[in-house]
């Protein structure tokens, strides 16, 4: 015969594994480079992606796919939980350029993103700033692109999904 704590954690068990994965899908963004200066500088929304939050504080990882519609380009993905300005951002139009060296806005790409003219390339990313902005239901995001490339025409951040990280 089965002790009635054991039949509880079981159920408890089976009822968690019902809402297990959490996943949250964002908005896409796309970020228009020819007319922006960007040498060694942050791309960033003047206005977040919202998103329902989680039920769950957590850590998270934020999954998706780049696309690069010109020639070859490497870049990395940043963020903020917070409105980037002040020091080290300037307002341009709907965007923010921001200086990654301030600290205002922080990498979240576990690795550059590099692109062939056209491909679309899958990204992940992660860390602190992420997980605030998660907790949050908000996060403004932005691109740098590496240095010495010329830049122009449009990236694509696409298909964006948030999911509890398993470490």
């Amino acid at each position: 015969m089965k002790s009635p704590a054991r039949v509880l954690l079981l159920m408890g068990l089976l009822t968690a594994c019902q809402s297990a994965p959490i996943t949250v899908p964002l908005p896409d963004a796309q970020f228009q480079l020819a007319s922006i200066p960007t040498a060694g500088r942050v791309i960033m929304y003047a206005q977040p992606l919202t998103f329902d939050r989680p039920p769950i504080s957590a850590r998270y990882v934020l999954e998706g796919q780049a696309r690069y519609q010109q020639t070859n380009l490497s870049l990395e993905v940043y963020g903020s939980a917070f409105q980037p300005g002040g020091s080290g951002c300037q307002a341009v139009g709907s965007y923010f350029i921001c200086d990654p060296a301030v600290g205002v806005v922080t990498k979240l790409t576990t690795a550059p993103i590099n692109f062939s003219g056209g491909a679309t390339q899958p990204f992940t990313l992660q860390g602190a700033v992420l997980n605030q902005a998660v907790n949050q239901g908000q996060i403004w995001l932005g691109v740098q692109i590496a240095a010495n490339q010329l830049s122009s025409g449009e990236v694509f951040l696409r298909q964006m999904t948030v999911k509890v990280a398993v470490f």
